[in-house]
């Protein structure tokens, strides 16, 4: 279980495919890292999470669609899940952002039910709705 002093129960990053062309996205992604921590400080999770987001682009293509589970550390039960950002402009990078990590959440739900690590991740869950509602 993760706690104030412990490693964050959810944490965003990404994966950029072009550094000219996707500096929007990553100042959103940054935006939205930073708002995940303020809202996780002292938020409790069976299952740490990392949820890294693929800004596709011409140097590093998306070679995937949607999320994916990425791998998972036994030893301190963290979870990182991919969600691939796709290409061309969209009108508001922040909504695409929030539903990808929630779809990521889902992923990791799945994931860590299957294998009988956790039955959900409803605190990670209920950070993700607050982002959803602000």
């Amino acid at each position: 279980m993760t706690d104030d002093a412990g490693p964050p129960a959810l944490a965003v990053g990404a994966v950029m495919g072009d550094i000219d062309g996707e500096r929007a996205w990553g100042a959103e992604i940054g935006a939205l890292s930073m708002r995940v921590a303020e809202l996780g400080a002292g938020v409790r999770s069976p299952v740490r999470l990392s949820v890294v987001f693929h800004v596709d682009g011409r140097v590093a293509p998306n070679t995937f669609v949607g999320v994916r589970t990425g791998r998972f550390r036994t030893k301190d039960s963290h979870l990182t899940v991919q969600a691939a950002v796709g290409p061309g402009p969209v009108e508001d990078q922040r909504a695409v952002l929030v539903a990808l990590l929630s779809d990521a959440v889902a992923e990791a739900e799945s994931y860590v039910r299957k294998r009988r690590i956790a039955d959900d991740l409803l605190p990670i869950r209920a950070l993700v709705d607050q982002l959803s509602a602000s």
